[in-house]
């Protein structure tokens, strides 16, 4: 009752709308007078998408049987469904979004101006298979996590164990006051693994989020969301982030870094090693970010002594123009697209990404759209932040 808002006065009101939580219809929306019944229906996944997991069988031959289906929903709920018969082995609602349920209960919001969002992000599975049988035995050590954000439902982050699928546990949940200047959380967590000094890491890679700033047509700066984030994949912990030069708190300060990082991030192990050594991002700004892990560092540090070092790869809008010209406004909402190609006998990474403004695409009719492929020449070759040049002499010696 405290989580609802709820006093010891409203015993019959906390009771109806746990019920109504838990799925009973208690408005006897069926009008047959029955209110302990099953309402059956749920929240719509309206950006999410499902993501499968089978725990049974083998790699040659998996049992759909011995499997399930995940999705988010915007009512706030995460579900975990039997894929063969559609049967539900249960449902988690955050606890920060158990309050916002009492507006769906009551229906307060019933024009399309208050659309509202719960978990509205893509969850990211990460799967360990120790012996790699194909097969999810937890008393092997064998782990399933889902992570996701909320996207336009707010700004958290969660992780959550389903190495069982019947026994969830929530391992953690990060919010805005945990991450500085965090926008709407829209990236879907990226995992990979770092050493930090002597220690090996199982990390999450962010972007830092949606500024709704950004609902308009005319280019400007981000006051949330200009950041990278690296999170603890075990305990969401914040353990690196690039932010602007204001950031004096960050890791890697970038003086272009001024634009919300919707999109995800793209984190790429070039030496086979298991360990990220490269990131790739993309702005709301036209700019893509890349980023050179220098693992066995410590987090901290000057220039050269420092787990990641970075700049601006590419600006492709009107971020760096003065004056500007609107119809260069360009938007990157999704990830860089990062290929290892060779051209005429040399091999580079084509950066390949497509501009658009997701949040206005029927009404910005000013900005000319484009799609890019950039090319990265260093490709095997680390960079410190100082080698990324300001303009590019001909020829080039340094990344532009």
């Amino acid at each position: 009752r405290s989580l609802l808002g709820l006093g010891a006065a409203d015993t019959t009101a906390a009771d109806d709308l746990v019920d109504w939580l838990y799925g009973k219809d208690i408005g006897d929306v069926d009008g047959d007078t029955v209110t302990d019944e099953s309402r059956e229906d749920m929240g719509d996944p309206l950006h999410s998408r499902p993501v499968t997991v089978i725990y049974g069988g083998t790699a040659a031959s998996p049992d759909i049987d011995d499997g399930a289906v995940y999705l988010t929903t915007n009512d706030g709920v995460l579900h975990a469904f039997n894929p063969v018969d559609g049967g539900e082995y249960w449902a988690f609602l955050p606890q920060n979004l158990v309050d916002r349920a009492r507006d769906l209960y009551t229906n307060d919001r019933t024009e399309p101006e208050d659309r509202d969002y719960g978990l509205d992000g893509t969850i990211r599975i990460v799967r360990t298979d120790v012996n790699r049988n194909g097969i999810v035995e937890p008393g092997d050590g064998d782990k399933v996590y889902l992570y996701f954000g909320q996207r336009r439902g707010g700004n958290s982050y969660y992780g959550v164990d389903v190495s069982t699928k019947t026994a969830p546990q929530l391992m953690w949940a990060i919010h805005a006051a945990d991450l500085p200047t965090e926008g709407q959380s829209w990236s879907s967590p990226a995992p990979g693994k770092v050493r930090i000094d002597t220690e090996e890491k199982q990390v999450l890679f962010v972007g830092g989020g949606y500024d709704v700033v950004q609902d308009q047509q005319p280019y400007t700066t981000d006051g949330n969301g200009a950041h990278v984030y690296m999170l603890d994949a075990l305990t969401g912990a914040l353990l690196w982030r690039a932010g602007n030069a204001s950031d004096s708190g960050a890791n890697l300060q970038l003086a272009d870094m001024t634009n919300s990082i919707v999109g995800d991030v793209r984190p790429i192990d070039m030496t086979g090693d298991g360990f990220a050594d490269r990131l790739y991002a993309a702005d709301l700004g036209g700019r893509i970010f890349r980023f050179d892990i220098y693992n066995g560092k410590t987090v901290s540090g000057s220039e050269g002594d420092r787990l990641v070092e970075g700049g601006l790869f590419a600006s492709l809008g009107n971020a760096e123009d003065s004056p500007r010209d609107e119809t260069n406004t360009l938007r990157f909402f999704f990830a860089p697209d990062p290929a290892l190609v060779t051209i005429e006998g040399q091999t580079i990474i084509n950066v390949a990404i497509g501009s658009g403004h997701r949040e206005l695409p029927a009404t910005d009719v000013t900005t000319q759209d484009w799609f890019f492929g950039v090319r990265d020449y260093h490709v095997f070759q680390q960079l410190l932040s100082s080698e990324y040049l300001a303009s590019c002499p001909s020829p080039a010696t340094g990344p532009c």
